[in-house]
């Protein structure tokens, strides 16, 4: 999910789909997402990325301050909050050596304790804990997640990245219906255990990791499925709560000169007219499907 640092936040957007699950979709600052969202009346929430709490690899907390106070200006402010840190810390999460795990997790730790400080009405979270999987669903990776448990504890809900790696072209769709249930089952377990609520953070492009469709829209009919299989998982009688759909739309035009894919996408189109099509096809093949 990283971006660039010129681009400081995002935010997300509610979308009633059933009574026990909603949506979240991660919006940015455009006309043609700003039409969508009021065209179907969504609500807000909030998004803050690594570059607005870290500095030097470390935790600065006087940034993190700052920034909530000019972009949450109300202290009584209520919704859902992600703390997207990918960096050097997070790698550091995972390490074997004891002492760099153990200073990674008070960090994070830190930097979450002082967001619920600061906006104790909203729901705060980290992305992607637990880490995403999709070779090794096994012991060795359950285990380096659960070494996390005091900062699992902190967390108001969890919200693992299920992001899409292959095409159906490439593996099948009961692989991926293995990759899905291995790693929002683990968090279900994890979230039994902490009595945390599940979200899943999801996008609507192929993961750039993949050579053949990296960065390439997953088709709508597929993405929607996607999540209607992610909504039916179950770890005993839990399942998750709600989706949130992340997206760098504003990024992706940003690039357009460096990416192909991009400016294939948005060539001689105009970029609000872009932006909205693709939130509104989306949109309505996701509630098409969850009828």
């Amino acid at each position: 999910m990283k971006i660039i640092s010129t681009c400081l936040s995002a935010v997300f957007l509610f979308i009633q789909v059933s009574v026990s699950q909603q949506i979240y979709v991660a919006s940015a600052k455009s006309k043609g997402i700003e039409q969508f969202l009021n065209e179907n009346r969504v609500s807000t929430a909030f998004f803050v990325y690594e570059n607005s709490f870290v500095t030097a690899n470390k935790f600065d907390k006087s940034k993190l301050v700052d920034f909530i106070n000019q972009n949450i200006p109300n202290p009584n402010a209520t919704g859902i909050a992600v703390l997207d840190c990918e960096g050097p810390a997070y790698k550091k999460l995972f390490s074997s050596s004891l002492k760099l795990r153990e200073e990674s997790i008070s960090m994070f730790i830190d930097v979450i304790k002082t967001a619920k400080k600061m906006r104790p009405k909203m729901r705060w979270s980290f992305y992607s804990i637990p880490s995403r999987e999709f070779y090794n669903l096994d012991s060795s990776w359950k285990n380096s997640n659960i070494k996390l448990a005091k900062l699992i504890s902190e967390l108001d809900f969890i919200a693992p990245s299920i992001y899409i790696l292959f095409g159906d072209s490439e593996i099948s769709r009961e692989r991926t219906k293995e990759y899905f249930d291995g790693n929002i089952k683990f968090s279900l377990e994890l979230g039994r255990k902490y009595s945390k609520e599940v979200m899943p953070i999801v996008w609507h492009r192929y993961h750039p990791w993949n050579k053949k469709f990296g960065d390439q829209l997953i088709p709508a009919p597929v993405f929607a499925d996607y999540i209607s299989m992610m909504q039916n998982i179950k770890y005993g009688n839990r399942g998750i709560s709600g989706i949130i759909w992340w997206h760098s739309e504003e990024y992706n035009y940003r690039m357009r000169s460096t990416n192909r894919i991009y400016s294939d996408e948005y060539r001689n189109k105009d970029k609000d007219e872009v932006q909205y099509e693709i939130f509104n096809t989306y949109y309505k093949e996701i509630k098409r499907k969850l009828r």
